[in-house]
This record gives structure tokens, sequence and C-alpha cells, in this order.
């Protein structure tokens, strides 16, 4: 079951990465109003899947409610520093180190929650890192900039704020709360996104020209919307039932894998031998990590 429930979140992740580059394309305040609309679709998500409980929504615990807050925020602000950031700087630097966040909540269990984590396992990370570089690092990519640097940085560090806070709260004597907490929390991201919509008002805001969007475009933020919800209950429901350097590990560079896939055959991007020896890298060091 819980490998089963590791698989759906893989291929969640990767649904929200492929709609991610179609509704990332939004900028200024009209990126904050995207983010709102995928995550008030992620909230209609969740309500579903916590439907046998809402009745007991008004007595949940305030150490769930805080967290949620918390979550909420992270999850809105990792989302939109990662968009920021493939748009202001090179986008296979931004996805190597984007993906290279699974070590930080690794490093966390083994230090907070004393998860053991083998030699092979270590091994298996190594060269899941490396296998990311194969896979996304281009010989001749744009320049690093300053702004670039501070959103991937902040996208980075949410992303692995997002798998503490989701460990923590399924290792706590409240893990029976998940269902309620993930509906507060995706509320809170579709506030915060909303305020801040509200809120920014810049002096100077590049115009985009004007066009007529296509149905399918304006779908988008709505498939992005499902595959968060579903994404974020799969790995909640994960975080209590597998040690975090198998769950982390694999989820993240499974999901970039298959997304690489999926852009090969949706997109037509050409492939090279790096990233096929790539590709093989990561299959291998995932099994690494999870079988030995």
């Amino acid at each position: 079951m819980p490998y089963l429930l590791l698989a759906a979140a893989t291929l969640a992740a990767t649904g929200k990465a492929l709609f991610c580059k179609f509704a990332g394309s939004a900028g200024g305040r009209a990126a904050f109003f995207v983010n709102f609309k995928s995550f008030s679709v992620a909230f209609l998500v969740a309500l579903i899947f916590a439907m046998d409980e809402l009745d007991k929504i008004f007595e949940i615990s305030l150490f769930s409610l805080i967290l949620s807050a918390v979550f909420g925020f992270f999850v809105a602000f990792t989302q939109f520093s990662q968009m920021k950031a493939m748009n202001s700087g090179p986008a296979s630097l931004t996805m190597l180190i984007y993906s290279s966040a699974f070590v930080i909540p690794i490093i966390y269990a083994f230090f907070a929650w004393k998860e053991s984590i083998s030699l092979w396992q270590i091994i298996g990370i190594i060269i899941l890192i490396i296998s990311i570089a194969l896979i996304v690092v281009e010989p001749s990519g744009s320049k690093i900039n300053f702004l670039w640097l501070i959103f991937i940085a902040a996208a980075t560090f949410g992303s692995g704020a997002n798998a503490i806070i989701q460990k923590t709260h399924q290792m706590s004597e409240f893990k029976s709360e998940l269902k309620l907490f993930l509906v507060l929390a995706l509320m809170f991201s579709a506030l915060f996104s909303l305020i801040v919509y509200l809120l920014y008002k810049p002096s100077v805001e590049k115009k985009e020209k004007a066009r007529k969007k296509s149905l399918l475009e304006e779908l988008y933020p709505i498939f992005l919307g499902i595959a968060v919800g579903c994404l974020n209950f799969f790995n909640l429901m994960l975080a209590g039932l597998l040690p975090a350097v198998i769950q982390f590990p694999i989820y993240n560079v499974g999901s970039l894998i298959l997304t690489s896939v999926f852009s090969l055959i949706v997109f037509k991007e050409k492939i090279d031998k790096r990233r096929i020896i790539g590709y093989i890298t990561g299959v291998a060091a995932i099994l690494i990590i999870g079988i030995l």
C-alpha cells in the first residue's frame, strides 16, 4: 500500500510540473491569481477526500490548525518562487537545485527523529544527484543573476520545509486529523495567494499583448489544482508510512524523470545520450534507495 501511494504521488507531481509549465506563463500580479485559482481547486479536491470527516472540522486541534496555516503559507510560497525562478534564470539549473531539495527532510529526519540511513542509501542519494545533473544541466545555459538566486533559494527551502511540516504532522499525536489538516492548509494557500494578489500593486508592470485565451489555457489552473490537491493528500499519507530517505528521493527524482519523458512525448523535446544515461542512472539510484 505505501508504495502504491508513492507511485500515485509521483504521478501527481509529474502532472503538477507539466501543468505548471502551461499555467506558469502568467507574470506580475496575474501569477498570484493563477495560484489562487489552482489552490481553490486543490481545496475542493481536499474537501472531496475529507467528505466523511467535515463534520469534525470545528473540533480540530490547535496544533493542526496552526500547522496547517504554516504549511499553507509554505505551499503557496514555494509554488510562486519556483515559477519565478523558472522565468528569471536557467531552467535546467533551477530544476537541478529544486529537485535536490529532498536532501533537506532526509537530514532533518536523521537528526530530529533518529531515522536510520544506510550506507547504500547514502550512495543512492549521491547517484541521484549525479543523475539529475545529467538530465537537466545544459553545458551552455543562460547566465545566473542575483534575482534568480533569491527565487531558487526560496523555492528549494520552501520545498524542504513542506516535506518537514508534512512529516511533523504525521509523526504527532494528531496524525488522525490528516484530511482536515489538508483542507485547511489548501484553504490558507488560496487565501495567501489572493491576499497578495489584492495587495500587490506594482507601480510599473509589463503589459502583455492583449489576446483571447483558448479554453485549454483557461483550464490549466484547474488541472494544476487537481494535481496539487491529490499530490498533497498522497504525500501527507506517506509521511507517516515511509522513512524520509525512501519517500522523498523516489518521489522527487521519479517525478523529474517522468516529467522529462512526458516532455519528450508531448512537447517533442530532443533527447541525447547524456540524458539517456541520466534516466538509467536515476532509476538505478531509486532502486538502491528503495530496496537496499
